[in-house]
């Protein structure tokens, strides 16, 4: 599955599940390596880096997302592969 239309299917989930979110878009004024979805789930902040089948994060990417775990976010990398376990996250994190 290519990326767009994975982080589409995965933005419409974590909405109907009750979450926000927010598609970055980067650009020449922006922070580089900033994760494409900006998610806040039941006050959790949650930054997806999303990815085709086939993609894999920067090492930039993988330094901004360890800056938010670092912070007291959680920051993932989010594909097809991996989209059951995402949305179990997202489950677990409604549950308060």
């Amino acid at each position: 599955m290519l990326e767009k239309p994975f982080e589409l299917k995965l933005r419409k989930a974590i909405t109907q599940k009750g979450g926000w979110v927010v598609k970055y878009f980067g650009c020449g004024m922006s922070a580089s390596g900033t994760p494409d979805l900006l998610c806040c789930v039941n006050g959790y902040f949650v930054a997806i880096e999303c990815k085709s089948s086939t993609g894999k994060p920067s090492d930039l990417q993988k330094i901004k997302l360890n800056q938010i775990l670092k912070s007291g976010g959680i920051g993932i990398v989010a594909s097809p592969k991996n989209y059951t376990d995402v949305l179990q996250l997202i489950d677990c994190l409604m549950i308060k």
